[in-house]
Parts: structure tokens; sequence; C-alpha cells
């Protein structure tokens, strides 16, 4: 057991009096050892503070580990209900990460009692893990739970206007999402309770340089990079404000900042293209745009920014290829949009989400592609084409045994 400098400090103090002394040494053994162990109930609160802060912010290695220590500790103290205290963190995460169903009844018979101190954090992780599944009846339910409950902290409002803008499903005329009033209200009481907090800053930042609030949203990016310089994000945000403000050259800086730290940054990239193309650079700008659409095949904005550096230089048969790919990735994305907004007033259509599951494959993003996949057959157990896309996804993959499975479910 570690024990402090002062616990050690007390210890060799009370060794010495007992030899300057000649007394009998076990009671003041039997000291030291209590001092030793005297701020172990404050170490084992620490560490179920530290694996649930862990959990909340999706680092689940980090926060398993500080949940092993907590059990670890609490087994050496009088702590009382160590034991369920473990079992409901442990329930939280697997919930939090989609494997709902083991745990859901657990987890709604404590939020049937009454004064649960722990029913936000419930609610909050029951409502991220329906939308991990695209369970969007159940995450509504439990969304307007905890909506009837103040958040804890700055995390919790965070949390709750994401959960907010993933049951939005409105876009504009750009094809980006419409961040619902109550969302933004959040990220701002989030923001109110710890000015430091960076998802927060950074997603209000997003909004508000989206809506032309381009001095607030600066300022926002640089309380964010104040703090942790070297930000992405931050960077980022920071560098489309300057650029939408007519700093070109201070918005260059940023993005060659970035890309120094990350060079595979595939925004970064396609952002330092267009700055180079609207100053007439073009070739930086091809080689620029061209590494990034080799990174993501399937960005539309980067590929859109290809075709452009291409028209300018007179590639002329090249330009008619990476535009007929361009059109298509942008129907695609537009069919994707009407389809997120289709099954969140019909959730329980497997055709709709067998569809966006194929687009989604079909243009690059096969995490969320098989996630909706999943869903569909979680819906309907025997639908042919979500098991048959799943076959052939996980053939090109070389998952065998999984393509297997899929492709005899087809054919029943």
């Amino acid at each position: 057991m570690i024990v402090s400098a002062l616990d050690h400090l007390q210890c060799r103090f009370l060794r010495i009096l007992a030899r300057a002394s000649r007394l009998t040494g076990f009671l003041l053994l039997g000291a030291c050892l209590l001092l030793a162990r005297a701020d172990e109930p404050t170490k084992v609160e620490a560490c179920l503070r530290a694996a649930r802060e862990a959990r909340r912010a999706g680092r689940y290695d980090d926060a398993q580990r500080q949940l092993e220590s907590f059990r670890l500790l609490g087994r050496g103290t009088r702590a009382s209900g160590s034991r369920e205290v473990s079992r409901l963190e442990q329930s939280l995460m697997q919930a939090q990460q989609g494997d709902v169903a083991p745990v859901e009844k657990y987890l709604r018979g404590l939020l049937e009692k009454k004064d649960r101190p722990e029913a936000l954090f419930i609610l909050e992780a029951l409502t991220r893990g329906y939308l991990e599944n695209l369970q969007f009846d159940e995450a509504r339910a439990s969304l307007k739970e905890w909506r009837e409950m103040k958040p804890p902290d700055a995390q919790g409002f965070y949390l709750r206007g994401w959960a907010l803008e993933q049951l939005a499903g409105d876009f504009d005329n750009w094809g980006r999402r419409n961040v619902p009033p109550d969302a933004v209200e959040d990220y701002r009481q989030a923001l109110g309770a710890d000015p430091q907090h960076e998802g927060a800053g950074l997603r209000l930042g997003e909004v508000l340089l989206q809506t032309g609030k381009l001095e607030e949203a600066r300022a926002l990016f640089q309380v964010v990079l104040k703090r942790s310089p070297g930000n992405p994000g931050g960077l980022l945000g920071l560098s489309r404000c300057l650029r939408s403000l007519g700093k070109p050259d201070q918005s260059r800086a940023l993005l060659d900042k970035l890309l120094e730290k990350h060079p595979r940054h595939v925004e970064a990239l396609t952002e330092r293209a267009q700055l180079d193309l609207e100053t007439g650079k073009l070739d930086s700008a091809l080689a620029l745009v061209r590494k990034a659409v080799e990174l993501r095949p399937y960005d539309s904005a980067a590929t859109y920014c290809l075709s452009q550096c291409l028209r300018q230089v007179g590639r002329q048969a090249e330009v008619e290829q990476v535009t007929a790919r361009s059109n298509q990735i942008i129907r695609d994305e537009e069919r994707l949009r009407q389809l997120e907004k289709m099954v969140l007033g019909k959730p329980n259509d497997p055709a709709l989400r067998c569809e966006s599951g194929i687009l989604l494959l079909r243009n690059g993003r096969e995490q969320e592609g098989v996630r909706w996949l999943r869903s569909t057959v979680r819906i309907d157990p025997r639908h042919r084409p979500a098991h048959q896309a799943l076959a052939e996804h996980y053939d090109r993959i070389g998952k065998s045994d999984l393509a297997a499975k899929h492709r005899r479910l087809a054919r029943e």
C-alpha cells in the first residue's frame, strides 16, 4: 500500500520515540499501520471519480483501469457499498458503449427508486448507448427524462447538447446539421459551469462559425487554444474564422501549424488547398488536395476542391472523371440526410436503415455502415438485403467467419 510522505514521517517519529523510551512497540506499530491506511477512503473515492470521468469522456481503457483500482482498494477498506458502486459503474460503461440489453433491466430498476443520486448518470449513459445502437425511440424517451433534471457539471450539459443534436435530423442548404436552440443553450451552460471545457467550446464555436457569428466563434477557439495550443479542432476552427474575416495569411499560418503535427488531417489539407487556389498557387493547391483525396477518397469537400484545381490547371479529361465522382458523393450524402430524417420519423423501418448502411459502406464509412446494417437485423432478423450487405463487407475485409454467418442468414 502506497502511503503519503506525511504518513512516513509520522511513522518514523513514532518509531524513534519508541526506541528512545524503550517502550513496547506493539501499540506504536499499530498506530503506524493505521496512519498508513488512513487515507485509503480518499484514494478509493479518487479512483471512482477518475473512472467516472474517463468513462464519460469516452476513454474506456482508462476508465476500466481506474475501476479495477477502485475495486482493489475497496476490498481493503470499510467503504460501504463499494461492490454495488462498482457494479453500477461497470454497467454504465457497458450501456454507454451500446451494449445496453444485458444491463438495461438493472439500470431501469435503479431509476424506479426515488431520489437516486446516480439517476442523472444512468440516463446519460442510457441515452448515449441507445444513440450508439441507433435506437431512436428509446433515446428520445431517456433524453426526455434526462432533460427534466439539471446536469451536475459542464460535461453533463455538453453531453446532453450532443444528444439533442443527434436526434434533430435537420440540415441547412449546404448539408450542415442545424443545431437545435436547446443544444446551443446546453453548450452555453457547459461553458458557464466550466469556461475551459474543450468539447463545449469547440462545438459552440463551430455552431457560431456556421451561423456567421465569427467574432464570438473566434473568441471561443482562442480560449481552447490558450489551454491546449496544439488542439486540432481549435486550430482548424480559428483558421476558418480568420479566412472568413478576410485574414488569409493568419489562416494559412494556423493550418501550417496544424499540418506540421498532423500531416494526414484531411480537413486541414483541403482548407489549405482552398487558400492556395484562391491566391493562384495552383501547383501547391493541387498537391495538397490530391493528398487529402488519397487519404479519404469519398470526402465531398476534398473531391470538389480537387475538381476545381484540375479545372484551373486545364486537365479537362481528369476534370470530367473527378467531377462525376464528386457529384455522386454529393448525391449519396444528400440521400443519407434524407434517410436520417426519415428514420427518425419511422425508426422501425428496416428498409430505410438498410439503404443507409449500404450507402455508408459505399462511401468508405465502414464503421457507421455496419452500425446501420446491424440495427436493421436487430429490428428484422431475417432482412436478407442487410445480411447480404454485411456478408459482402466482411468478405472484403477478410472476416470469412462473419461473412459465412451472414450469407447463411441471407439464404434462410
